[in-house]
């Protein structure tokens, strides 16, 4: 397949992997992007309808105003405005293994709609539509919230304060999202040498992950001759392998036990409940008005306006039997919302010749968002770290957390 800027072989075995072949990262990500897109469109679409914050626009309000809050939560993590650290913190291999993986799912979306492809359920929707590159970094962003904001989005997004009638009621527990932080944490092994019969390193992955919807697994193999020759999987709409294996490591992840945020109690100053104590000072939390537009039973838009708020954590929640009262509020700040180094981190790991590359990977770019991670290679020897972003607390924060 070639397009004005990009080239790239995609080859189907009988078991429908693709095997894509490049001459460069540009060529891999739009091959891939081509690829995976063809194979999975309405659920990445569904994730680049949800960064823009555009899922009340298209389905309406929701269950319990599920949409509506998902909308304003993103809105209020400035996913999209996230995005563009995001982009200029990328080397220019991996800048342009974006452009062309945007560019290839778009093909994926114009070749759909040519062809009537899609199911139908979606057929003709217009937000299976062509994306931006913003929208797609924005998209990883999200991804890299996968075990923390994302599971928090409704809840960020139905916080409120307490006004004349009182506080609104608490966010519903079914607002807290699960996602595939809560899919069962996976099982993976790592086998030296010593115990194998060919006295090579061994993995075996057991991930616990879904086999439907945005947090599945796709698998494909990928080639830049020279550069990178790797097989295994990626998370829907992602760039890359994830987890999988090269000529000379192979390794596997299992959901980390560690903390991704932390959520921060607020003791509110009498009368005012957007006021709070910190130590021995108030401060006031910060406001930002925002519009969502919102399908009505009537087939009309209606726009839809909200004030958001956030301490210096991070943004207000909603959570659920607890609410925003008089007295007491919470907020939270999340240990991955900043993190744009998790494509560098993957991208090493991806072509890394040996455990001490292996290793290299992850002292020298610490950008693995929320996973254990198992490896062994071709000499036999096997390795095994938590590396993953952490909240970093002081030492007297930790010791109250303990006592508490």
């Amino acid at each position: 397949m070639a397009a004005t800027a990009y080239d790239a072989e995609v080859r189907y075995t009988s078991d429908g992997v693709p095997h894509v072949r490049a001459g460069d990262w540009g060529g891999i990500g739009y091959g891939q992007g081509w690829a995976c897109g063809r194979d999975q469109l309405p659920a990445i679409a569904d994730q680049l309808l949800k960064v823009r914050s555009e899922r009340a626009r298209h389905f309406g309000a929701g269950p319990q105003g599920a949409h509506v809050a998902s909308d304003l939560g993103y809105l209020a993590l400035g996913v999209q405005q996230r995005a563009a650290a995001f982009r200029d913190a990328q080397r220019p291999e991996l800048a342009a293994l974006i452009s062309g993986y945007v560019a290839g799912y778009n093909r994926a979306v114009t070749e759909a709609h040519e062809q009537g492809s899609l199911p139908d359920w979606c057929a003709g929707a217009e937000w299976v539509r062509t994306v931006t590159e913003q929208e797609f970094y924005a998209h990883l962003v999200d991804v890299s919230l996968l075990a923390s904001g994302r599971n928090l989005v409704q809840l960020i997004g139905r916080a409120e304060p307490p006004g004349p009638d009182g506080p609104v009621p608490p966010s519903p527990v079914e607002a807290l999202g699960g996602g595939a932080a809560g899919a069962g944490a996976s099982n993976g092994w790592a086998v030296g040498g010593d115990v194998t019969a060919s006295g090579h390193g061994m993995v075996l992955a057991n991930p616990h992950f879904p086999w439907y919807g945005e947090a599945r697994f796709w698998e494909c193999h990928l080639t830049i001759p020279g550069e990178l020759d790797v097989y295994g999987v990626s998370l829907l709409g992602t760039p890359g392998v994830q987890l999988g294996f090269n000529e000379g490591v192979a390794w596997a992840h299992t959901f980390s036990c560690g903390n991704r945020f932390t959520v921060y109690r607020l003791d509110l100053v009498p009368g005012d409940p957007t006021r709070y104590r910190f130590g021995d000072d108030e401060r006031a939390m910060a406001s930002e008005r925002h519009t969502v537009a919102v399908l009505g039973d009537d087939g009309a838009l209606h726009p839809l306006e909200r004030t958001l708020w956030r301490s210096h954590h991070g943004p207000m929640l909603n959570l659920p039997l607890l609410g925003w009262g008089d007295e007491l509020a919470f907020s939270y700040r999340d240990a991955n919302l900043d993190n744009t180094a998790v494509l560098e981190q993957f991208a090493r790991m991806d072509q890394a010749t040996d455990l001490d590359a292996f290793q290299a990977a992850f002292a020298e770019v610490q950008g693995m968002p929320w996973v254990n991670t198992m490896a062994a290679d071709r000499s036999g020897r096997a390795w095994y770290i938590d590396a993953s972003a952490t909240p970093k607390l002081s030492a007297g924060a930790q010791a109250r957390f303990r006592d508490r």
